[in-house]
C-alpha cells in the first residue's frame, strides 16, 4: 500500500487505521469500482478526476498540492550511472525537453491527452491545467518531497531516517541544466 493516501487521511483528521484500502488496479478500474459502489474513494490522476467530477463525484483532495512529494522522478542505480552516464543524461535531457514542450505547446499537449485517454477536449484541457499545477519544470528532486516520502513509510519503517544525499545524486541533472541554459 502506498503511503500518500494514509498521509492525506492523517491531514484530514482521519486515522488511517480506520480506512480499509483496496488494491484496485488501474485508474479506469478504480473508476469502475466507484461507479459500482465497491469503493467510496479512489486515488486517481488526470484526466480521471475531471471525468469523476462530471459523473457527480467530489474531489476530496489533491495530493500534488497538499503534500510535498517527489513526483515523477527518474531513478537509476549508481552502477548504471557509472556504466553509462550518457544514457542517463539522454533520458534526463529528453524528459526535460518533453516537459518544456508540454508547457510551451498546450494545444498539442491537450490534443494528446484527449487522444490517449479517449476524453473530450474540455476534459483534456482541465486535465492539462491540473497537471501544470504539480509539474516540476526542472525535474528537480525536491528535498522536502524526499523527506516526506521516507517519513510516511509504513511498510518499511526502517526507511524513515534515509537522508536525501543517500538517495539523490543531483549531478547529472545539474549537468543537463547547464547544457540547456537553465542554470
Amino acid at each position: 500500500m502506498r503511503s500518500e493516501p494514509r498521509a492525506r487521511a492523517r491531514r484530514r483528521g482521519v486515522d488511517p487505521k480506520d480506512v480499509q484500502y483496496l488494491a484496485a488496479g488501474s485508474t479506469p478500474a478504480q473508476m469502475e469500482q466507484l461507479r459500482q459502489g465497491t469503493a467510496v474513494a479512489a486515488t486517481i490522476s488526470p484526466p480521471w478526476p475531471i471525468a469523476a467530477r462530471r459523473d457527480g463525484y467530489r474531489e476530496l483532495s489533491n495530493i500534488g498540492q497538499e503534500i510535498e512529494y517527489p513526483f515523477g522522478l527518474i531513478g537509476t542505480t549508481m552502477a548504471r550511472l557509472a556504466e553509462d552516464p550518457a544514457e542517463v543524461r539522454a533520458l534526463l535531457h529528453a524528459t526535460l525537453e518533453t516537459q518544456r514542450l508540454i508547457r510551451n505547446e498546450p494545444g498539442a499537449a491537450t490534443a494528446w491527452i484527449a487522444r490517449r485517454f479517449g476524453v473530450d477536449q474540455a476534459v483534456a484541457a482541465e486535465s492539462y491545467a491540473l497537471e501544470l499545477q504539480v509539474q516540476n519544470d526542472k525535474g528537480e528532486v525536491l528535498r522536502d518531497g524526499v523527506a516526506t516520502y521516507f517519513r510516511i513509510q509504513t511498510e518499511q519503517p526502517e526507511l524513515r531516517d534515509v537522508r536525501y544525499e543517500d538517495v539523490v545524486d543531483p549531478g547529472p541533472l545539474q549537468d543537463d541544466w547547464r547544457e540547456l541554459g537553465l542554470r
